[in-house]
């Protein structure tokens, strides 16, 4: 009952920017631990939020919700492999 209250509840815009980011920390924090890095999850979710910052200052505004849901795309994977 509860999932099919909440679906359809995050907008398209703010699932790409969770899904884009997703992705792209797991990408960098695999790549950043093949490589031996010492804290790959802080490189890994630093180089996300940059990318994130660089995509909101191209729009029109800069909304924080997008930068919001990169947060949480790029923390709740990295927290999960990591810890």
């Amino acid at each position: 009952v509860l999932l099919s209250s909440m679906a359809g509840a995050i907008e398209p815009d703010k699932e790409k920017h969770l899904g884009v980011s997703a992705v792209l920390g797991v990408t960098f924090y695999g790549a950043l631990k093949a490589a031996d890095d010492p804290n790959p999850a802080l490189l890994a979710f630093s180089a996300v939020m940059v990318l994130g910052i660089m995509k909101e200052s191209t729009d029109e505004r800069f909304d924080w919700e997008d930068m919001g849901y990169n947060v949480l795309g790029a923390g709740i994977p990295i927290l999960i492999i990591d810890f």
